[in-house]
């Protein structure tokens, strides 16, 4: 995904991620960064 393992456990742990976060977690899976909020 092109992040840090931190960055990656911040990311399971935010209830507010990054938007740039979102951004490269959605690219690597292939979704939008719209498809990754709940």
């Amino acid at each position: 995904m092109n992040i840090s393992q931190a960055a990656y456990a911040q990311l399971e742990a935010s209830q507010r991620p990054r938007k740039s976060t979102l951004q490269r977690v959605s690219a690597a899976l292939g979704i939008t960064p719209q498809q990754l909020e709940i």
